[in-house]
């Protein structure tokens, strides 16, 4: 069930657009190799900033969670 829940839920990702792996990689962010990525790198250790309160929506956890949970839901629909 995990194997089939996880590529269903890619698929949807990959549709909704969110910004994956893969895509740093075609842009050659690859992490502390290239100096970015997931982070800017400085010295060999990843600089990180700190996100405004403000900037983090009120509603995040749900907007990660969800899409996870909907897709398990699927997943035991398929199995019945």
């Amino acid at each position: 069930m995990s194997r089939s829940m996880w590529d269903g839920f890619l698929r949807r990702i990959a549709a909704a657009g969110c910004l994956r792996s893969d895509q740093l990689v075609e842009q050659k962010k690859l992490g502390r190799k290239s100096g970015e990525g997931f982070y800017l790198w400085r010295d060999g250790k990843p600089v990180r900033t700190e996100a405004p309160q403000s900037a983090i929506p009120a509603d995040l956890e749900d907007r990660l969670i969800l899409p996870m949970l909907n897709e398990a839901v699927a997943c035991l629909r398929e199995e019945s």
